[in-house]
């Protein structure tokens, strides 16, 4: 039994007495003439309660910590620890979870990010991934979901999203990563990425989405990167004539 919250809390507890002042009731009334009921049956009801209530209480609130335990072992495990995004499998499993679902996929990749580690460390590439991550998470709705895809990749789902405010928020995604740096030991790091966009209809499928997505992310960074490129224009209702670079 799941209890979420302290109003579940006292919903368990009230049901728990409710069963077992039943139970108690309906003893007396089987053991006892009815001319004895209103004695017997008040004493052993206010007995009950005095006593199960706070036992079931504590048991309620246990399960309460239980939940809220479970609850936070399941969200670490679909999160990705460094950056605190979900995991690649729980995105693929959420979107399994929403068929006919449209909107639009974003892949997000950090320019250049060999460099970081090779000039600045590992741990400065972490932070510079920590970083993307949060401004990434910044631009998003609560019904967005971003997943960290690779080492330094995250997709993003914008919810039932058109074509043309799903280029919007990637080039705000991209604006706001590019605009201050990444501070790291008194060093600035400047941080740029690339954003390759496919907009996904009611009966496609996630992953020709981001294989879309992904071909567009490619060209991206063929381009000279630090831009968004759709794989079909977004300003013409997804029909594949041009291609929007910024």
């Amino acid at each position: 039994m799941k209890v979420a919250t302290i109003g579940q809390v006292w919903l368990v507890t009230l049901a728990m007495n409710v069963i077992g002042c039943a139970i108690v009731a309906s003893t007396v009334m089987a053991l006892y003439p009815r001319v004895e009921w209103p004695f017997e049956l008040t004493v052993s009801l206010i007995l009950t309660c005095g006593i199960a209530t706070p036992f079931t209480y504590l048991m309620a609130r246990q399960l309460h910590k239980n939940t809220l335990l479970s609850n936070e072992l399941q969200r670490l495990v679909d999160s990705d620890r460094l950056t605190d995004t979900r995991t690649r499998s729980y995105f693929f499993d959420h979107m399994a979870a929403s068929p006919g679902d449209y909107g639009v996929c974003l892949m997000v990749d950090i320019d250049h990010f060999k460099s970081v580690n090779d000039t600045y460390g590992h741990l400065a590439g972490d932070r510079v991934i920590q970083d993307v991550a949060a401004r990434i998470k910044d631009m998003l709705r609560t019904e967005d979901i971003v997943a960290r895809f690779g080492g330094e990749e995250f997709v993003v789902f914008l919810h039932r999203a058109d074509p043309a405010t799903g280029f919007a928020v990637a080039e705000r995604m991209r604006g706001a990563i590019a605009e201050q740096a990444v501070a790291f030991n008194d060093n600035p790091i400047d941080v740029t990425v690339s954003i390759g966009g496919s907009p996904m209809a009611a009966d496609s499928d996630i992953e020709q989405a981001i294989q879309d997505a992904d071909a567009a992310l490619y060209r991206a960074k063929y381009d000279g990167r630090n831009c968004t490129i759709f794989s079909s224009d977004p300003f013409s209702d997804g029909q594949p004539d041009r291609d929007i670079a910024a």
